[in-house]
C-alpha cells in the first residue's frame, strides 16, 4: 500500500520581537560613534550584580512604591539619579566605552543611550528579584511538604511570600552578592 507523505509545515520566520528578545544588543550612533549596547551575558552579570545592588534595590523599592503608580517613570529617574556614578558605570561597560565617554554626552545622546541600555539590559535589572522570588517560593513549598503536619496557612491561601522592599535580591535565600 502506498502511503501519502505530508510534509511539514515550514515555521514561519521569527517575528521582529521574538529577535529582540533572543538578541537584546542594540547598536545605534551616540555622539558620533558607532556603538552596541550589550546585553550583559551570564558571568559578566553575575559580577556586575554584586556592584549594582544598591542601584538594583533603589530600583525595586521605586517599583514597588506608591509613587511608582502615580508617575513610575519619575520614581525609576529618582532611583537612578541617587546611583548616578554607578548608572555611568554599568552604561559604559554594557557599550565597552569609558566611564568620561558616557559621562560626557549631551543630554539627548545619553537619553538614546538610557534607552538602549534599559533595552539591551532590561531583563538583567529585573532578574535578581525574579530569582529572589522564585527560591523564597521553592523554600517556602519545600518547607510545607517537608511537614507532615497540617499547613498552618489557612486553606486556598497562597502561603508563598515576596520578598520585601527592603531586603535584597536574595537575601532570603541565603545568596550573597557581596
Amino acid at each position: 500500500m502506498v502511503q501519502k507523505v505530508i510534509p511539514p509545515k515550514p515555521r514561519p520566520a521569527a517575528a521582529p520581537d521574538e529577535l529582540a528578545v533572543l538578541f537584546p544588543d542594540q547598536t545605534l550612533t551616540i555622539g558620533g560613534a558607532r556603538i552596541t549596547v550589550r546585553e550583559f551575558r551570564h558571568l559578566e552579570g553575575l559580577q556586575v550584580l554584586a556592584a549594582a545592588r544598591p542601584l538594583l534595590d533603589d530600583l525595586f523599592a521605586a517599583i514597588e512604591s506608591e509613587d511608582a503608580a502615580a508617575t513610575p517613570g519619575r520614581a525609576l529617574t529618582d532611583a537612578i539619579q541617587r546611583h548616578a556614578q554607578l548608572w555611568v558605570e554599568l552604561e559604559a561597560r554594557a557599550c565597552d566605552r569609558d566611564v568620561a565617554w558616557v559621562a560626557g554626552l549631551r543630554q539627548a545622546d545619553a537619553a538614546r543611550l538610557d534607552t538602549a541600555f534599559w533595552k539591551a539590559n532590561g531583563f538583567f535589572l529585573t532578574n535578581p528579584r525574579l530569582l529572589a522570588a522564585a527560591f523564597d517560593y521553592l523554600l517556602a513549598r519545600a518547607s510545607r511538604s517537608g511537614n507532615s503536619s497540617s499547613s498552618s496557612s489557612p486553606s486556598g491561601s497562597d502561603a508563598t511570600t515576596a520578598t520585601s522592599p527592603g531586603a535584597s535580591p536574595g537575601a532570603s535565600s541565603g545568596i550573597s552578592g557581596s
